[in-house]
């Protein structure tokens, strides 16, 4: 078992890919209709999980998301081989970078705790490798999801919901795939 994390305070994307079996998680600070609606879907495999986001309270905030993260990971934290986690962007500016490199800190902490092996990687580089272009946009990020789980990007889409931090964390697990057959 593979998961991806790609992090966020405002929607963090997570995809647990075991053989061809793939789930998601997204974790987001308010659910919308539309998030609710799609977790009531039988055959979709996307959870929208709301944590109680506070502004300008960062450590609070970093700790929602990264115990959302622990209940998430450790029922099945003996079957995970590899997490892989989406690197702070260097291209990411002003306060977020701070609270992205504390969230990104703080997970990592928390798998070391739970004993789980992760790795990190820039966005740049899983792009490269995975999709052969390290400058890919959300566009076409989406494009490729879509024809690897068309249905969950369908239901995304047909919802007007944001998916690209699912797509990413798919593709995370891809990377984290490639990784382990070298």
């Amino acid at each position: 078992m593979i998961i991806g994390l790609d992090l966020s305070v405002n929607s963090t994307g997570i995809c647990v890919r075991k053989d061809k079996e793939v789930s998601y998680y997204i974790i987001v600070p308010k659910l919308s209709k539309r998030m609710k609606a799609i977790n009531e879907m039988k055959t979709c495999s996307i959870s929208h999980i709301e944590y109680d986001k506070i502004k300008d309270l960062d450590s609070h905030n970093i700790r929602c998301i990264a115990n959302a993260i622990c209940d998430i990971i450790k029922d099945m934290r003996e079957e995970i081989e590899l997490v892989v986690i989406e690197d702070v962007a260097m291209a990411a500016k002003g306060r977020s970078i701070i609270t992205l490199t504390l969230l990104n800190g703080y997970v990592r902490c928390m798998l070391d705790q739970l004993k789980v092996k992760y790795e990190t990687v820039t966005p740049t580089q899983w792009k490269k490798i995975v999709l052969g272009n390290g400058q890919a946009d959300k566009e076409l990020i989406i494009y490729h999801w879509a024809r690897f789980d068309q249905e969950n990007c369908r239901h995304m889409m047909d919802m007007n919901c944001k998916c690209d931090d699912v797509a990413d964390a798919y593709f995370l697990t891809c990377w984290g795939e490639s990784e382990k057959k070298s």
